[in-house]
């Protein structure tokens, strides 16, 4: 009995020490690599762009349009954030849809809007990616209750790629 009771604490021991010092000891002796979430930003096929637009009322609807500029020959534009404020939004906080062209095919995408009535403002973000071709181009619709003579701002930061 006291042998198996010796055995047992020098398993239980060498248990203790391996689990102590086999963390350090499995490790090399330099520092480990270890990757961090970055974007390329070195890589001259990637070139960041951001727009800010001025989104302008169309015709009597309460409703405004944008566009981004065109997309240059031989390049994607990717989009990955788009916000906007709203300063005179009227009663409820409208909706805002992005349009990409990909493919020739016009893609919608509603960017999600929050009303504060206290400050009299609508404002929005959507994180995403959204491509979109050259020749194709990209153009924003802001739906509201009551129209004002303010003009909309809007805000889109992404980058382009070369094809």
């Amino acid at each position: 009995m006291f042998k198996t009771k010796r055995f047992t604490y020098a398993v239980l021991s060498l248990a203790a020490l391996a689990t102590i010092f086999g963390g350090r000891l499995a490790k090399p002796a330099f520092a480990q690599v270890k990757a961090a979430l970055v974007r390329d930003v070195d890589n001259p096929a990637l070139q960041p762009v951001q727009f800010a637009l001025t989104m302008h009322k169309t015709g009597g609807n309460p409703q405004y349009a944008a566009s981004v500029p065109p997309i240059p020959v031989g390049k994607k534009l990717v989009i990955e954030t788009i916000s906007i404020v709203d300063q005179n939004p009227g009663t409820y906080a409208g909706q805002l849809v992005a349009v990409p062209n990909v493919n020739g095919v016009d893609v919608g995408f509603a960017v999600p809007l929050q009303y504060n009535a206290a400050l009299q403002t609508t404002s929005g973000t959507l994180s995403a990616r959204l491509y979109a071709d050259a020749g194709g181009g990209v153009y924003f619709l802001y739906q509201v209750q009551n129209a004002s003579d303010t003009n909309k701002y809007l805000s889109v930061s992404g980058y382009y790629v070369s094809m």
